[in-house]
């Protein structure tokens, strides 16, 4: 049997994926390869071994420091699509071709869905605005 230094060592290791095909997060990180090294010398072995260990730690804060940095954004991208929906947006645009046509003090507008889906133009309040809150607008007796 291989032990997960060894492992680590070698370059195989046998992570247990999840339905996404990562790594499952309750799996333990594998040891440095540092592990398997020695230099000959009974106080370079130590000093490896310390290197060794002090590398097993950080790799477990920054995976920890990652999984919660994970979970942080994940709440915070469910808040805001909870936000845009509860304020009677959506979440793709409703249209995405053709235009939109929109009276503006009387006067009345074609705007090309393509210019406001533009990668440049569709992080706008506007763009936001005309492609997500459509029905939020107020309408004439058009219904324009």
């Amino acid at each position: 049997a291989m032990s997960a230094a060894s492992a680590a060592a070698s370059g195989s290791s046998k992570k247990r994926k999840d339905n996404d095909g990562r790594a499952a997060d309750d799996e333990a990180v594998l040891p440095s390869r540092l592990h398997g090294v020695t230099t000959g010398l009974e106080e370079g072995d130590l000093l490896v071994k310390a290197a060794a260990t002090s590398v097993d730690t950080f790799s477990q804060i920054t995976r920890t420091a990652k999984q919660l940095a994970e979970k942080e954004i994940e709440a915070l991208s469910s808040e805001i699509k909870q936000l845009i929906t509860a304020n009677g947006g959506t979440i793709e645009p409703r249209r995405k071709d053709g235009r939109i046509r929109l009276n503006v003090g009387g006067t009345v507008m074609s705007i090309p869905v393509s210019a406001l889906l533009h990668r440049k133009m569709k992080t706008t309040y506007l763009s936001t605005l005309l492609l997500h809150f459509t029905d939020q607008l107020p309408k004439d007796e058009n219904n324009l």
